[in-house]
Order: structure tokens, then C-alpha cells, then sequence
């Protein structure tokens, strides 16, 4: 059974490591693993460094910020160890391999640190990188000199210890995975010893029906696994333009057929499940986020603000503008 950094997630073990590291160095730390075609992030980056929201803020910033993240988890795969490297910024950042038996599973990365007391100078360097930016730089300034800072010779000691606890608990889940599947796997033999002659009585007399009936159920299988496909592929790239055509051809459809299919088993079309889909991502970001409409718009798949805004106002009675100002700030605090 091959351990995929999905797993380990789902049983809220790294979970446990990032809010303990967080406590302790005041780093925060993300989910890295490397997909066809790219990387994919598994954990929330709420509590990143007010510099880093500020650089952000701009598309150019934000890309850039990906980059060096995937540059930086690409090196820690190479090495297979901790890499140290410094963003495009100017900070520090570190990517933490995630290694079960030699093979890397997925990457930490954290960072968003100083190794040395920030100075009017240091700034001086950071604003040249990131001069061609949209962004407010007497905030930028201030958030500079509020970065923590962590010496050289203690920050890769807290990098061969979170290393070392990472490894440790990840390859203990992945044993416990194992043993997991073998017990399933004893535990269904054992039924099926105990019930052999019985099922081959009933498998003789029902063998008639059976021809017609698994027909019947391979067909009705296949159409639920491909919605499920379907709803897969939406909710991964439902921030991309995307149509009925699309999707259909996605999980190998005609888009007649993919639409029938889709509103028999998911009880609303196709463009109703793509608009939920956007509008409930675009709720969770205007609670959690402080980012502008025209960001959130383009992040759940759409190139027009002022079209965005009359399908959320459309959908849920507000305005984005409103339903952050009236609904959202006394129970989330933004970031």
C-alpha cells in the first residue's frame, strides 16, 4: 500500500505538528505535495506572516510567492533533506521533505522568518525586489519590522527536530495503515471461509438471475462513478472557465448524456452545481480572507467583478461588500 501525504492528513497527525511548531517558534507551516503538472497545498495558510499577506495582496506578489515555494519544495525533494533558501522578497523560508522509506511523500514549508534584526537598510533591499508591486509600502515597512526574527544556529536545529518528529510519526501512521489493511483483509477472508458453502448453494440456484441482474449493476456503478467524477473535476477547477463540454469530455461523456446523467443523481444541472460551487468558496473567502472582491472573483473562476456581484447578491441576498461588512466581521476576524 503506497502512503500518500492525503493519508496522514486525514488522520489530523501533521495537523498536531503544525500547531505545536507554530507555538513554539511562532513559524507557521503548510501542506506541500507535488501532482502531475504542479503542487497542491493541504493546509490552510491563515496564519502566514502580515508581510507575506501584504506581498500578496498583488497578483504578481502572490505568483511570485508560489514560485519560490515550489522551487524551494522541488530542492528539498532533490536533497532529501531541509533546505534553506531565501524567498523572492527577501525572507527566509525553509521546505521540510516529508520521507517514508527513502521516498519522499510530500514537503513542510515554513519560514517567513529573519536570521538577523531588521534594519532601515534590509528594507531598503526589499523594496528594490519588489518595487514593480501594487502595494502599500509604509505598511509593507512596519510588517517588516515586526518579522520574527531566528538566529541561523537555532533555526537548523528546529529543522533537524521538526524533521525528525515528522518522519517518525509519518512512518508510524504509515504502519498503521498497513495493518489496518491486512486486518480488513483477514477479517473478510474469514467470512468468506466460514460462508463458502452456503454462498456456493445460493450462487447455484441463483445464477439465472444473477447474468442479468450484475448487468444491471455494472451499469448503474458506472453512472454514479462518473457524477462522482464529474464533482471531482468541478470542485478542482471550478476557478478555471469551465463548460458543460468540458466536463463532459473530462469523464469521457457526451455533454447530452453527461447532462441527464448529472441532474438525475445530483437533483440540479450542471451550471447550478457550478455556481454553488463558487459562491460557497467565495463566502468562505470574504469570512476568512481581506482580500478585494476583484481577487476573490478571479480566484472562484469568474473575469468580471461587477458580474460576480450580481450573481452573489443574486444568490445570497448580498452584496460581497455587504455580506462581509453586516454578516461576517463579528464572527471571523480577517487576516
Amino acid at each position: 500500500m503506497k502512503i500518500e501525504l492525503e493519508h496522514i492528513l486525514r488522520l489530523g497527525i501533521l495537523k498536531d505538528i503544525q500547531e505545536m511548531f507554530y507555538e513554539l517558534t511562532g513559524m507557521n507551516t503548510i501542506f506541500f505535495s507535488f501532482k502531475k503538472g504542479g503542487g497542491h497545498y493541504f493546509s490552510s495558510d491563515e496564519k502566514r506572516a502580515l508581510f507575506c499577506q501584504i506581498i500578496q495582496s498583488d497578483p504578481e506578489g502572490e505568483r511570485r510567492c508560489c514560485l519560490s515555494n515550489m522551487k524551494g519544495a522541488q530542492k528539498a525533494q532533490e536533497k532529501g533533506s531541509f533546505h534553506i533558501y531565501p524567498c523572492h522578497a527577501g525572507l527566509i523560508d525553509i521546505a521540510i521533505p516529508l520521507m517514508v522509506k527513502k521516498e519522499v511523500v510530500g514537503v513542510i514549508l515554513t519560514g517567513q522568518i529573519l536570521t538577523k534584526t531588521p534594519t532601515q537598510q534590509g528594507f531598503s533591499q526589499i523594496k528594490e525586489r519588489t518595487k514593480d508591486l501594487n502595494i502599500d509600502f509604509k505598511r509593507l515597512e512596519k510588517a517588516y519590522f515586526q518579522l520574527k526574527v531566528f538566529p541561523k544556529k537555532k533555526l537548523g536545529m528546529a529543522m533537524k527536530l521538526l524533521t525528525l518528529i515528522s518522519d517518525y510519526i509519518i512512518e508510524r501512521e504509515n504502519t498503521f495503515l498497513l495493518l489496518e489493511k491486512l486486518i480488513k483483509q483477514q477479517k473478510r477472508l474469514l467470512a468468506e471461509a466460514r460462508s463458502k458453502r452456503e454462498l456456493r448453494e445460493k450462487l447455484r440456484k441463483a445464477m439465472p438471475f444473477l447474468r442479468l441482474e450484475s448487468n444491471f449493476n455494472q451499469e448503474l456503478n458506472r453512472s454514479q462513478r462518473k457524477v462522482k467524477e464529474a464533482k471531482h473535476f468541478i470542485e478542482t477547477n471550478f476557478n478555471h472557465p469551465l463548460t458543460l463540454k468540458e466536463v463532459a469530455e473530462a469523464v469521457s461523456l457526451t455533454p447530452n448524456y453527461f447532462c441527464s446523467l448529472f441532474k438525475k443523481y445530483m437533483n440540479c444541472t450542471f451550471e447550478q452545481y457550478l455556481l454553488r460551487t463558487r459562491m460557497e468558496k467565495a463566502e468562505e473567502l470574504l469570512q476568512k480572507t481581506a482580500w478585494s472582491i476583484k481577487k476573490i472573483c478571479h480566484q472562484v473562476g469568474y473575469d468580471d467583478p461587477n458580474y460576480f456581484s450580481r450573481l452573489f447578491k443574486k444568490t445570497t441576498g448580498f452584496s460581497p461588500t455587504e455580506y462581509r461588512k453586516n454578516r461576517l466581521t463579528k464572527a471571523y476576524p480577517l487576516i
